[in-house]
């Protein structure tokens, strides 16, 4: 068996090479010839006599790519059990062998407009269903959000029942109500990575300039007491310096009066300039996230192991900047790719970069950074994309590196 995709006529499929086995035939005319409720629909053609079924995954996305940048919440659990149910519940109306159900997380996708899931039969899948079950929610256990503690609990019930080979697809989802299981205890842990340069971070902030200030009130009191003595010249014969007449005290005075008055209609015009911004420099190690789901006491003997799920955050790295720049009506744009996945589309609530010119899908492409190289991938998306005229594959993975034109629907843009 060999999985690919393909773009045929504007069309995405998901392409199974089948082995040249005729039970294999028999059992996939069934789901060719009908449309099933929940399942991908799949049509066969028959090239250098080897069957090729082709699944319509147009304007959907993988689960591992619906969940990449995003954790799973409990209804986002509780959709894709029930699509299982139904999925499961539709092959046995047809009389299929529900073992043929594809549960690798890659190929099982997500259709936004219906909010369901669409999965895959092939009658020569070798991997069986509580096998694929138990891949499918430790897929799940890795990437639900442990803030969520409901969330948590249905997926580590629903993978408890699998271990335990308690697989009941009626009751799948019933593990809160059923059972009391007690919530696992969710515990993260920051671990410094020591062989990562420190991240070094920059903020910026105002202060009073104090020596400023100073000199400034200095100035105010020297001219304050030379007021205040002229003033006492005038009136008082005996505080005067010998040879100086009253009429210098009296031009002293005004003349201290009047730079004391300028000084303080100056001082409220200028106070910004008694502010100063200060650049303070902090430096942080790199941490390794480490999530641990502790299992409840009530675990049976020996069967620990099967239940404890440990998940490692991503190591990141920021070396350098890379921007997508494109043109439409309204001017030049520009979007650093600063994160290690930035996903590109015209749907602003899913696209980390939003372009809004025709042919760009909701979810049109993303763009991955794997240590010091870019790549870009389409996303299934309808009108195609494009790195220097050559069209990419559907889910095909393309290096990219500065200078290179990207064809998105009809937005040209250059990565530079």
């Amino acid at each position: 068996m060999e999985i690919d995709y393909i773009r045929e006529s504007g069309v995405c499929y998901l392409r199974i090479i089948s082995d040249n086995d005729h039970l294999i035939r028999n059992r996939m005319r069934m789901i060719t010839l009908n449309r099933m409720e929940g399942m991908a629909n799949v049509t066969c053609r028959n090239v250098n006599n080897r069957e090729q079924y082709l699944y319509n995954i147009s304007s959907t996305m993988p689960l591992t790519q619906c969940f990449e940048k995003t954790e799973m919440k409990k209804e986002d659990v509780l959709r894709l059990a029930e699509g299982i149910k139904k999925g499961v519940h539709t092959l046995e109306r047809y009389l299929l062998d529900v073992n043929g159900l594809i549960l690798n997380p890659e190929y099982i996708f997500y259709d936004s407009s219906k909010n369901e899931y669409r999965f895959c039969y092939y009658a020569g899948n070798k991997v069986g269903t509580e096998d694929g079950m138990k891949a499918l929610f430790e897929y799940v256990i890795e990437h639900v959000c442990h803030g969520d503690a409901k969330a948590v609990t249905l997926a580590y019930g629903i993978y408890k029942r699998i271990c335990i080979g308690n697989v009941d697809i009626d009751h799948l989802t019933d593990t809160e109500e059923s059972e009391e299981v007690k919530k696992p205890e969710v515990v993260e842990e920051y671990i410094p990575v020591d062989n990562f340069i420190p991240e070094i971070s920059k903020e910026e902030h105002e202060e009073k300039d104090i020596v400023k200030i100073y000199c400034i009130y200095g100035a105010g009191a020297i001219l304050a007491l030379i007021f205040i003595y002229s003033l006492a010249g005038i009136f008082i014969k005996g505080v005067r310096i010998k040879g100086i007449s009253g009429a210098v005290y009296i031009l002293i005075c005004v003349a201290a009066g009047i730079c004391i008055y300028m000084g303080y209609k100056w001082y409220e015009k200028n106070k910004d300039l008694l502010v100063k911004t200060v650049t303070s420099v902090s430096s942080e190690p790199y941490q390794k996230k480490k999530v641990r789901i502790i299992v409840p006491e009530s675990v049976p003997e020996n069967r620990e192991e099967l239940y404890t799920v440990v998940l490692n955050g991503r190591e990141e790295k920021n070396k350098g900047v890379h921007c997508l720049k494109w043109v439409d009506a309204k001017g030049s744009h520009s979007y650093e790719v600063r994160q290690d996945a930035c996903v590109i589309g015209s749907a602003a609530d899913r696209a980390d970069c939003c372009i809004l010119l025709p042919g760009v899908s909701r979810v049109h492409a993303r763009i991955t950074k794997e240590g010091d190289t870019y790549y870009i991938k389409d996303m299934n998306s309808t009108n195609g994309t494009r790195v220097n005229d050559r069209e990419l594959g559907c889910f095909e993975l393309c290096e990219i590196s500065s200078g290179d034109n990207i064809l998105i629907g009809d937005a040209e843009c250059v990565f530079v």
